[in-house]
């Protein structure tokens, strides 16, 4: 029993039918990709994160001194008022004035890094919140002492530009995939004429002369080859019908002689040919 034969496997990743335009495109979109995430990675360990443990460590130290104001100079208030005026952040001790903590997505990235500095720092836990309205402000808790938090006015984060932000994250992927669709557009554009004048030359016989005067230099050398291609092919139709139509001319005299010869022949001459 022969066996049938087995499917060839095909080759590569790419379907045997594709556009080089999407191709391109999503190649570019992947490299923007991978440029615009490790642009991040890198600003984000390199800059932001030393910069959120530094400041982590000097919250750290301010809250060192609250507690051992408080616990030092519990007997002295004015001391105590004192230092909380001179200090940099600011003591809320009213229960009234202090933040209601929720959850914020994006901004617990940042506030869970400095949490964990300032917990180890401090060998306990802490609460670390961010409130954005009505002014930006950073809120830290010591878990020693609730009755208390310490507010830090974050007066340089109102002038970071969200939309810049979103112009790097988003703006600059987008106008890079819509560069790169408008330069591969560009590029099968000669590809798509090439096409046009094979098509024509198929189905009327004749094909328009491709433009080698203007372009890039590969295509207009393409153009040439492919000129040149299609003045040999009709040159080469043209030799055909000149030699079908001499062939003919050759066959056909022969034949006409013959053919007048037999008419002009008298009857009795076939009559003895049958007999």
């Amino acid at each position: 029993m022969i066996s049938p034969n087995p499917k060839p496997r095909r080759k590569g990743w790419l379907p045997r039918s594709y556009s080089n335009t999407w191709l391109t495109t999503l190649m570019v979109a992947f490299i923007v990709l991978i440029s615009v995430s490790l642009s991040i990675l890198f600003f984000w360990r390199s800059l932001y994160l030393p910069e959120l443990k530094n400041h982590a460590r000097y919250l750290t130290s301010e809250l060192q001194l609250i507690n051992s104001v408080n616990k030092d100079w519990q007997g002295r208030p004015e001391v105590r008022q004192w230092i909380y005026q001179h200090s940099h952040v600011v003591v809320v001790n009213n229960p009234s004035d202090f933040p209601e903590v929720a959850d914020k997505p994006f901004v617990s990235f940042f506030t869970d890094v400095m949490q964990r500095e300032i917990g180890a720092q401090l060998g306990r836990p802490v609460e670390v919140y961010f409130k954005f309205k009505p002014t930006p402000q950073l809120w830290v808790q010591d878990s020693r002492d609730d009755s208390f938090w310490v507010r830090e006015p974050v007066v340089y984060y109102s002038q970071y530009s969200p939309t810049l932000l979103v112009l790097f994250l988003i703006g600059l992927p987008i106008l890079s995939l819509l560069t790169i669709i408008l330069l591969a557009r560009q590029l099968n554009r000669p590809l798509r004429y090439l096409q046009r004048a094979a098509t024509n030359y198929i189905r009327l016989g004749h094909a328009t002369t491709l433009p080698t005067q203007k372009g890039p230099t590969e295509i207009r050398q393409v153009n040439m080859a492919f000129n040149r291609l299609f003045t040999t092919l009709n040159q080469a139709q043209k030799e055909r019908t000149i030699m079908l139509a001499g062939i003919s001319h050759d066959l056909r005299t022969p034949l006409t002689r013959m053919r007048l010869t037999a008419e002009m022949l008298p009857d009795d001459f076939f009559r003895e040919a049958d007999l």
